[in-house]
Formats: C-alpha cells, sequence, structure tokens
C-alpha cells in the first residue's frame, strides 16, 4: 500500500518516455581498427559480449541498410548505440527463443544526451532493426503500478526529457530473479504466494537445489492452508452465536476480526493476510545450499 500511496505524488510528473525493460545484458559496440567489438559494462570478452559481437557480424551483407550499417556509420559519426541483448544460453529469468539485439537508444559522444524516442523509432524503421517496445502514453503513475503487477514481463524503463533514466520493475520478476540470486526459505515461500513457484523451478538445472525446493514449496502449502483453517475454524465456532456472545469470548483473539468478516461474507486476501502476519515465523532466511 505505501507504494500506491507515494505513486499518486507523481501524477503530475509530465515530458517522459517508457519502454518495456527487456530481460537481457546491455552491451555498446565500439569501432576498434574498422571493426565493431561489443562490450558489457566490464568486460569485451564476457560470454555475452561475445555473442553480441558475433550476431552483429552475421547481419553484414551486401544490403545498404543492415544492424552492421547502422552501427558502424553511428560509431564514426560519434554516436554510440546502445543495446540489449538476449539469448536463451544466456538467460536471466525471462525466456527468449532465440538470439536478439534490440536497440535501446543512441548516445551523442561529445554532449552526453541520449536521442529522443522519435529519433529511435525512425533510425530502427530505416535501417530495419529491432528496438525496445514503447509504451503506450499515460499518466507516470499509473504506468508504474501498472508495471509492478504484470506477469511475465521485467518492467519498464523510463526516460525523462532531463536525461534521467529510471527502472521499475514488477514484483513478479523481482520475487523470481531475487529466489534465483539468493534461494532463501522465506523468498521461496513468497514466491510460492505469488503462484509462480512452477515458472521458478524451471529456472533450476541442479536437481539437489529443485528436491529442495521442492521441501519448502511442500512445507508452504502445509503451513499456508493451516493458517486458512485458523480463521474459517473460528468462524465456524461464531456461527452459531451470537455476535456479542463472540465478542465475550473470542473478541481478544487477534483473529476475531477476520473471522468475524468471513461471517458476514466478505473476501479475505489471505495471501497479504499471510505475507503480514505469519511468513517471517514460518519460513527464515536460510540460503539452500
Amino acid at each position: 500500500m505505501k507504494k500506491r500511496h507515494k505513486n499518486r505524488k507523481l501524477t503530475g510528473i509530465k515530458n517522459f518516455s517508457g519502454k518495456r525493460k527487456i530481460d537481457g545484458s546491455m552491451v555498446i559496440p565500439v569501432l576498434i581498427n574498422g571493426s565493431i567489438y561489443c562490450k558489457t559494462k566490464k568486460s569485451f570478452n564476457s560470454d555475452v559480449a561475445l555473442k553480441a559481437t558475433s550476431f552483429i557480424e552475421k547481419t553484414r551483407d551486401n544490403r545498404d541498410k543492415n544492424l552492421y550499417t547502422m552501427i558502424k556509420e553511428l560509431l564514426i559519426q560519434g554516436k554510440t548505440p546502445l543495446f540489449e541483448y538476449t539469448d536463451p544460453d544466456c538467460r536471466i529469468v525471462i525466456t527468449y527463443e532465440q538470439p536478439e539485439l534490440k536497440l535501446i537508444t543512441v548516445r551523442d559522444n561529445i554532449t552526453g544526451k541520449y536521442w529522443s524516442e522519435e529519433s529511435i523509432q525512425s533510425l530502427s524503421r530505416q535501417y530495419n532493426v529491432k528496438s525496445a517496445k514503447t509504451i503506450k502514453e499515460k499518466p507516470l503513475s499509473e504506468l508504474i503500478l501498472e508495471t509492478i503487477e504484470q506477469i511475465n514481463n521485467e518492467g519498464c524503463v523510463i526516460q525523462f526529457s532531463n536525461g534521467l533514466w529510471v527502472k521499475q520493475k514488477s514484483e513478479w520478476y523481482v520475487f523470481l530473479h531475487k529466489g534465483m540470486t539468493l534461494y532463501r526459505e522465506r523468498d521461496i515461500a513468497r514466491i510460492c504466494l505469488s503462484d509462480s513457484i512452477d515458472d521458478f523451478k524451471s529456472f533450476i538445472k541442479d536437481e539437489r537445489i529443485i528436491s529442495q525446493v521442492d521441501a519448502v514449496e511442500s512445507k508452504f502449502r502445509v503451513k499456508y492452508y493451516e493458517f486458512i483453517n485458523e480463521y474459517t475454524s473460528l468462524s465456524e465456532k461464531m456461527k452459531s452465536m451470537t455476535q456479542y456472545d463472540s465478542w465475550q469470548i473470542y473478541g481478544t483473539d487477534p483473529r476475531y476480526k477476520i473471522a468475524s468478516n468471513i461471517l458476514k461474507g466478505h473476501v479475505i486476501d489471505f495471501v497479504m493476510l499471510y505475507k503480514s502476519r505469519r511468513l517471517k515465523y514460518d519460513f527464515s532466511l536460510n540460503k539452500i545450499e
């Protein structure tokens, strides 16, 4: 709820553009002795950098307009294009069926300014190059809330008119990525709560880790349904009582209000309830190894 409250304050912010965040690695092409080489933030020799360099080289053909010629012309002009590289062999969280290099933006090496979204889309069309998907214009607060709740999407990148770039990731992605990198009991339980545990397990290759994740999942199912049963059982006990009598007997029970709401036919968000009241007690931050 805090996020929603904060995001309402962003309603008046304008002059920005949004793009879908690609779940890949940023690569930067450079020109060395007439040849194009890609680098990641730290290396020319990482698997991603070498694969991206090879990908660009393969687009070099007799056509006047292609990825290779676009990059070379920009670099000669003192402009640096930035790309996101995705590959089934370099998977982070989301699966991509084939290698792709998508244009994110172009930066002027002298002024440091980034190109406008209109210029990027025009360049992509001119050279028949894929670029990151733009997001339909909408209020910033709406874009952020929509992104947070998305499934099967990493999030979005927002560029403001003053040159500032920010990322907003979906909760679905954050849960999966955290679980993949940390393998903590509580994070895995959170993934179970988000109903994404099957997606998460599909990323794990180590059978030993999978078996431990399965154990946490089984424990979660037991603990979660026991938790729900505590409230539904209490509401059943209160069913034949008057409201005053039930309050006299169970009024000091921390479950009383929720049990009363169940009797009134209210829809209870047990996921949020479990997350706030029980999760940290049932699952530790111990790492699975």
